[in-house]
């Protein structure tokens, strides 16, 4: 019989990946700004528009949504599972002020992109409709 030594911080580091992996959204974001907008771009592939809300309130963005399960009938189980389902939420801090009622979001190949234009003063939070491309 081979003896194994015990690795406990490898241990621990892979029951936080595990717990990682299958409880917690991806929603990689990327912040961008030119002159006049603010761009934000977020990686949400598998959720349909209809199941997604943005909002803007002062200098926050907020993207809210769900997946829901898919069941198909049959004897098909799973072995590894890694997709969440659920609700999710995502508030971006904007490093300025934006004009809520000229934002534009399109969602594409699993990616929501928004355009903020910048203003100098805030007003009243809005919702955003998101459109397909």
């Amino acid at each position: 019989m081979a003896i194994k030594s015990w690795k406990p911080y490898h241990d621990l580091d892979e029951l936080f990946r595990d717990f990682h992996a299958t409880h917690a959204w991806d929603l990689a974001t990327d912040v961008s700004e030119d002159e006049g907008n603010i761009y934000v771009s977020i990686h949400i592939p598998g959720i349909k528009k209809d199941k997604i809300d943005i909002s803007v309130e002062g200098n926050r963005l907020q993207v809210t949504g769900e997946r829901q399960e898919e069941h198909e009938e049959g004897t098909r189980r799973y072995i590894k599972k890694e997709i969440r389902e659920g609700k999710f939420e995502r508030i971006i801090p904007l490093p300025c002020a934006v004009d809520e009622s000229k934002t534009t979001a399109e969602i594409g190949d699993g990616v929501i992109h928004i355009a903020l234009p910048k203003k100098t003063k805030t007003a009243g939070g809005q919702k955003i409709s998101i459109k397909s491309k």
